[in-house]
């Protein structure tokens, strides 16, 4: 039977708090098979999304994607065709089940379709963020033991660390080239399962250690449905962020496999590029950093023409000031949602638009999500303390890059994960950022300005 693409989901976060979930929320699975059974997690993987949509609308765009002084748009036929064939050319390259191809790459859609080709081959996707230089990027490919690297032509590094089994490192355009001539499907045997590691995503380490974040494609898929929920139905969507972060890949890379709808994204940090792009391909929601839409806002205000179908923003990754939210909705979007992520969870909290004023609260758990709130020395109330999480999309573990030993795991304990950060709840079930615990916020590693590090 042909795999059926993961219907939208309905908009609008529910969740649940512990102990008492929150009566819009269903009952929230605590251990893994629960996550099975409850459905937030499945058996199927997004190499099975993409076909689907291939097979159901081949001509319908999937990304559209400005670089190098042009609009490309590619289409789900097209896009599947690519994958397909860049997982062949992973395979003739000889990279194993489960071995780690690690790039740093720009926002271009075939570093997209080589996330996806990844876990079509049962690969190990590890995208560095754009602002590792050579020690960070040594040391993440030191760390896991990357079987390849892709870069662009003329920022590759001009040698491995020790300790790195690839060969030479290969050009993107030098891996599209060898995946042209590509004629054989790839048939990995077992099949790959959803709940095989499919991703590793880095924290800066600005703060802290560097780290490793280990994603199967049952935690993204989660993750993916949780982010899908603050979009508007029928609106395309655009990240103004890396591709080689969570919001980049879960709003840009991920969405249409979802949707159905394409993902609208540009390949440098040119804001009124992006104005020009949002207004012609018709964006509903934008998603970015308060830094980069404190700019978008600056750069919308030297313009006259219209973004009629511009209707929601949605502010991550960092506390969003009052000023800058009532100038997005005079601005950019009557419609305003603040939301809490972090690379180890993905989407953890929201504000709703008919609910919340998004500048004085994260808003509530999203559905999935359980939250805790652990008092530490000094607390000055019940309501307030170090946040810990348990949801379907919560990553399997987290490794110190420097040591490479396991800091954290979902099999060890409880499951639940604490964020390093201290909130408040107010009685309505909302969550205020109050302070960073560990000197981290969540959202820290994760959503990055285009080309630059995260705010």
């Amino acid at each position: 039977m042909k795999p059926q693409a993961s219907p939208e989901p309905d908009p609008g976060p529910s969740g649940g708090t512990d102990p008492a979930p929150s009566r819009d929320a269903a009952p929230v699975p605590s251990r893994d098979d629960d996550h099975h059974a409850a459905g937030w997690w499945r058996r199927e993987v997004f190499a099975d999304d993409l076909a689907a949509r291939a097979d159901d609308t081949p001509d319908a765009p999937a990304y559209v994607n400005h670089r190098r002084g042009e609009t490309v748009t590619v289409t789900f036929a097209e896009l599947a065709g690519w994958v397909e064939r860049l997982a062949a050319a992973l395979r003739a390259r000889r990279v194993g089940r489960g071995e780690v191809v690690a790039f740093q790459l720009p926002n271009v859609w075939e570093a997209a379709a080589l996330w996806l080709a990844c876990g079509r081959a049962g690969a190990v996707a590890a995208a560095l963020p754009p602002w590792f230089e050579r020690r960070e990027r040594d040391l993440a490919l030191r760390a896991t033991s990357a079987a390849l690297v892709v870069g662009m032509d003329g920022d590759l590094p001009d040698r491995l660390p020790d300790g790195v089994p690839a060969g030479e490192p290969v050009a993107l355009d030098e891996l599209v080239a060898e995946a042209a001539v590509q004629t054989e499907r790839v048939e990995p045997v077992p099949p790959v399962q959803a709940d095989e590691l499919c991703q590793l995503a880095f924290t800066p380490g600005t703060t802290g250690p560097p780290k490793a974040v280990a994603h199967t494609f049952n935690t993204r898929y989660a993750a993916l449905c949780a982010a899908m929920r603050q979009v508007p139905p029928g609106a395309a969507t655009s990240a103004i962020a890396d591709l080689t972060h969570t919001v980049g890949l879960m709003f840009n890379t991920l969405a249409p496999l979802m949707t159905g709808r394409p993902s609208v994204f540009r390949a440098d940090d040119d804001l009124q590029g992006w104005l020009d792009l949002l207004a012609a391909q018709r964006v509903g929601c934008v998603v970015a950093t308060p830094p980069v839409l404190r700019d978008l806002v600056a750069a919308r205000t030297r313009r006259q023409d219209p973004l009629p179908s511009l209707h929601q923003v949605i502010s991550v990754g960092a506390p969003l000031p009052a000023p800058l939210a009532a100038r997005l909705r005079t601005t950019l979007a009557p419609h305003l949602v603040n939301g809490f992520s972090t690379a180890e969870t993905g989407m953890l909290t929201a504000s709703s638009p008919a609910l919340d004023i998004a500048e004085e609260t994260l808003g509530r758990p999203v559905e999935g999500v359980r939250v805790r709130l652990r008092p530490g020395n000094g607390a000055r109330a019940a309501d307030i303390g170090r946040l810990e999480v348990l949801a379907p999309g919560l990553c399997r573990s987290v490794v110190d890059l420097r040591t490479r030993e396991r800091v954290w795991s979902a099999d060890d304990g409880d499951g639940w994960y604490s964020t390093g950060d201290l909130v408040e709840r107010d009685v309505e079930g909302r969550l205020r950022h109050l302070d960073r615990v560990t000197g981290r916020m969540g959202g820290d590693g994760m959503v990055p300005t285009v080309g630059g590090p995260p705010a």
